[in-house]
Order: C-alpha cells, then sequence, then structure tokens
C-alpha cells in the first residue's frame, strides 16, 4: 500500500472497559476522551475513509494513566499501518 498521508497525533480509546479500565492522570477522564473519542477499529475505518495511510498512535494518558495496554494490542493487530508513541516515565 502506497502511504499518501501520515497523521502523527490520533488517540484511541477502548469501550472495553474491563479489559483496558479507564485509569486517568489525576482521576479525571477528559472530556473529549468521555465524548469524541474513537477505538481502534473506528480509527482505521476513519483512516480508510480519510486516505490515511499510517498513523502514530499517542497514549491517552487522561483515559488510562500510564497503562499502555490498548494502545500496545491495538498496533499489534496492525503493525503495517500504525505505530507508536509511549510516554516515558
Amino acid at each position: 500500500m502506497k502511504t499518501k498521508i501520515v497523521d502523527i497525533h490520533p488517540h484511541i480509546v477502548s469501550t472495553e472497559t474491563v479489559k483496558y479500565p479507564l485509569a486517568p492522570l489525576e482521576g479525571k477522564q477528559s472530556e473529549w476522551s468521555k465524548k469524541r473519542s474513537v477505538n481502534f477499529e473506528e480509527m482505521v475505518a476513519v483512516m480508510d475513509e480519510a486516505d490515511v495511510g499510517k498513523a502514530v498512535l499517542v497514549h491517552s494518558s487522561t483515559t488510562y494513566g500510564y497503562d499502555c495496554s490498548y494502545l500496545a494490542d491495538s498496533v499489534a493487530k496492525f503493525p503495517q499501518r500504525l505505530t507508536v508513541c509511549f510516554p516515558s516515565t
């Protein structure tokens, strides 16, 4: 696949809160992650619609604190189109 556009700062938030529990930094989830977030599957669909070839997903600390499990699991499903920016601790 030819990469036409690379998105360098999207965030994803899972709808599966048992496997990926919310643990926002400072105990308060951000408003954007409550109301306007997309999950992994939605992100890939939107990328396809917008002709985005690759994305660098950024961890949502306002949703998951320092737990990067959802981001890592998502990128592992589609490494040819996704990479990740994890926080340093």
